[in-house]
């Protein structure tokens, strides 16, 4: 029976031939996954193994700066503010405007040459022939009568050195004063030494006469009522003048007058006088108001 069987495999012809390809693939198809199984092995074994690090790579790791995001920016325009779209703006939002104006304009290319140099201003100060201040509310009163014809151009080109000196956040205002009459740069209110703002009081400073008789008293008093948006006064007032017109016996009290005005109406401001090519009575005047309010005197030959 069983040489039956053998003759029946070995001479079933097809048959026989598909059985043996049927056992090579499966033969195949073992080896195949006998080694994916041993290299998956393998794979795992080598992940469970615990890793080795070096004492340098640590300190590499933790001296490594950190990544910060970078800052969000808000960029405003200055127009936004109503400085230049022509918004219909109260004082305070006008002085505003303008302060920013003035700042970027004028403030901002100098701070950035500090910054290259190294260097941080150390504050807002100007001078008015040579007479210097820090002070951040200024003054300025001129004398314009007719003997002041000869100092014309003169007063004109240090007035404006002087205000162009301003920083943005600085404040002035000037008076003139000829005869029994002022001329004045605004209505009463310190501004703001914005680019434009210094642009007027050149125009202004240059359109005024110089002419009539000389009357400082009234001139002094408005200086000291001169307010800014806030109501407060004038931190500085510049005084020049080429000398008094005073009757007998004024010129002891004038000195005297001037200080009881300033405790009254402006008791911190300090006064620097200027005089031109003064006589010694009238620089006496001027050394005795500028003393009274801490102020200095400046002499012109």
């Amino acid at each position: 029976m069983v040489k039956n069987l053998r003759v029946r495999v070995i001479g079933g012809g097809v048959g026989f031939w598909a059985f043996l390809f049927s056992l090579a693939v499966h033969g195949v198809l073992f080896l195949v996954f006998s080694f994916v199984h041993v290299s998956g092995g393998s794979s795992e074994a080598g992940l469970n193994e615990p890793s080795v690090v070096s004492v340098t790579q640590i300190r590499k790791a933790v001296s490594l700066s950190p990544v910060v995001a970078k800052p969000m920016v808000k960029r405003v325009d200055v127009g936004d503010l109503g400085g230049k779209k022509g918004l219909d703006l109260d004082a305070g939002e006008r002085e505003k405007a303008e302060y920013f104006e003035g700042y970027t304009s004028a403030t901002s290319g100098q701070l950035e040459g500090n910054l290259l140099a190294g260097q941080f201003a150390s504050g807002p100060s100007t001078d008015f022939f040579g007479s210097t201040t820090s002070l951040r509310k200024i003054c300025y009163v001129v004398d314009a009568s007719g003997s002041m014809q000869g100092r014309l151009g003169m007063v004109r080109r240090q007035l404006k050195k002087s205000i162009a000196k301003l920083e943005a956040d600085q404040y002035f205002y000037i008076i003139f004063f000829r005869g029994d009459g002022l001329v004045e740069s605004g209505k009463g209110v310190l501004v703001r030494a914005t680019v434009s703002a210094k642009s007027r009081a050149y125009k202004f400073v240059d359109s005024v006469r110089f002419e009539g008789p000389t009357n400082a008293a009234n001139a002094i008093k408005r200086a000291m009522k001169i307010k800014g948006v806030g109501r407060e006064s004038a931190q500085q007032i510049y005084f020049l003048s080429d000398g008094f017109d005073l009757g007998a016996g004024e010129s002891s009290d004038f000195a005297g007058m001037v200080e009881k005005m300033r405790k009254k109406l402006a008791p911190s401001v300090r006064i620097n006088t200027i005089g031109i090519w003064v006589e010694q009575e009238d620089e006496k005047i001027l050394r005795a108001i500028a003393s009274g309010s801490g102020g200095e005197y400046v002499g012109i030959e």
